[in-house]
């Protein structure tokens, strides 16, 4: 069972922000959550890509900030 955010907490993110983005772990369930997200809530999401490590956070661990901050630069 997956939870949700309420259409109210995204609306009033879209109110203070010109662009919502999720960023869930690269594995099935993140990406399927995602996709919901940004079908139910137009808004973007992002991954890693197949084979890529899990999370952000496992990402920087393998490969350092420079390399993190280059991937986020190209996603977003």
């Amino acid at each position: 069972m997956r939870a949700i955010l309420h259409e109210s907490i995204i609306e009033e993110l879209k109110s203070r922000f010109t662009r919502i983005v999720v960023f869930f772990d690269n594995d099935e369930a993140g990406i399927e959550s995602a996709e919901l997200y940004e079908s139910l809530f137009n808004i973007d999401m992002i991954h890693t890509g197949i084979g890529e490590e899990k999370d952000p956070s496992g990402y920087y661990k393998k490969w350092g900030l420079e390399p993190t901050k280059q991937l986020l630069k190209e996603l977003l």
